[in-house]
């Protein structure tokens, strides 16, 4: 299975359908599926990420088989487990919320009513959740119903045609890039300050390689897990990985199976970058983020005019962005909606605009601010 295209404004997310959807797709059974069915998933060990990351997969059918999947990934404000929004300090996954593994949440179109309900009664924000659930349905419909319709359009030899062109495509090019980067092995640590339980620093070492044949990451040497919301799944160390080769590249070289293929992970299971169940995985992102950092720094004195600066502090959320120069991380987490504050909190916005010669001064100038 090969993903063939992605939308990657989320960085942190950047691989994480990966190998989660054919593996929920093996884990379920495909000769269990049918038209307009859906698999509901959010469990962190078979393929996911933590528990308030919630994926939905719809098979795409076409003259009676089945021709590939589109699937989207949301966060979820709260999925049970014993802290608000199901983000806390606790020493297993199953006290983080509930754990979905892949199930038919939609059969033939229909919301299997008795699981959709089974899955909500262990949800503080019912309304809000039960919303977003259906915003995934509504997004996966329509993927599936463009998909159609385009496989209509041209046939389906044609179609498979140009993925496979695209695939190439995007591997010819992001070859091409690592072509113009240093060869060589690059290594570098750091660390998490603690793990949210004790002050022990949690150590993070990455090697990153780069050769013809792509760019592997080996994280040995990295921390075992933790009892403790500081462990990464492999889908979230996966990601980190991909987003700091994007980083190195051409940004318009589209993100799919000939990117992705040129991504080699090493990453021992049982470590923090790695977890084994019952490991919490709350805070993997936290991890997932500082690993950014170090990946970056190993690869700084060979790539000073492409890596980015080192993050000095991280913040876990903001309002709205200040005028200020970009940070390395933040970015599509800033922009709160309208219709979700305005349905939150008693007020109405009744303007939301850029603000027009707000730059900074110099040759580059930056972005515009907002007016809210």
């Amino acid at each position: 299975m090969r993903p063939i295209a992605q939308a990657f404004g989320q960085a942190v997310h950047l691989g994480s359908l990966v190998e989660l959807v054919p593996r929920a797709v093996r884990e379920y059974g495909l000769e269990k599926l049918g038209e307009g069915d859906a698999i509901l998933t959010n469990d962190p060990y078979s393929g996911g990420v933590h528990l308030n990351d919630v994926t939905l997969i719809s098979p795409v059918y076409v003259q009676g088989e089945c021709f590939g999947y589109v699937a989207n990934l949301a966060h979820h404000v709260d999925v049970g487990g014993g802290a608000p929004a199901s983000i806390g300090a606790f020493r297993e996954v199953f006290q983080e919320g509930i754990i979905v593994p892949p199930i038919k949440l939609v059969r033939g179109g229909e919301v299997v009513e008795d699981l959709f309900a089974l899955v909500m009664a262990q949800i503080r924000s019912k309304y809000e959740t039960a919303g977003d659930f259906r915003a995934q349905m509504a997004a996966n419909v329509t993927g599936v119903r463009r998909l159609q319709d385009l496989l209509a359009r041209w046939g389906i030899e044609a179609v498979r045609t140009c993925q496979d062109e695209l695939l190439a495509y995007t591997e010819r090019r992001v070859r091409q890039e690592l072509a113009r980067l240093p060869r060589g092995e690059f290594s570098a640590e750091g660390f998490v300050d603690n793990d949210g339980f004790t002050d022990r620093p949690v150590r993070l070492a990455a090697k990153v390689v780069i050769a013809e044949r792509g760019v592997s990451f080996d994280l040995n040497g990295s921390d075992p897990q933790r009892p403790a919301p500081v462990n990464s799944t492999y889908a979230m160390t996966y990601s980190a990985c991909a987003y700091v080769l994007k980083c190195l590249i051409d940004p318009d070289v589209p993100v799919n199976h000939g990117f992705y293929r040129l991504v080699k992970l090493r990453a021992p299971a049982g470590t923090v970058v790695h977890a084994r169940p019952p490991a919490p995985v709350v805070g993997g992102w936290e991890t997932q983020t500082r690993l950014t950092d170090v990946m970056f720094k190993a690869l700084a004195p060979a790539l000073p005019r492409r890596v980015p600066a080192g993050t000095k502090a991280m913040m876990c959320q903001w309002g709205l962005a200040a005028p200020t120069p970009g940070p390395a991380h933040g970015q599509n987490t800033e922009n709160a909606p309208v219709e979700e504050i305005e349905l939150n909190y008693p007020v109405r916005i009744v303007r939301y605009e850029l603000v027009e010669e707000s730059e900074g001064a110099g040759r580059q100038r930056g972005g515009l601010g907002l007016r809210r």
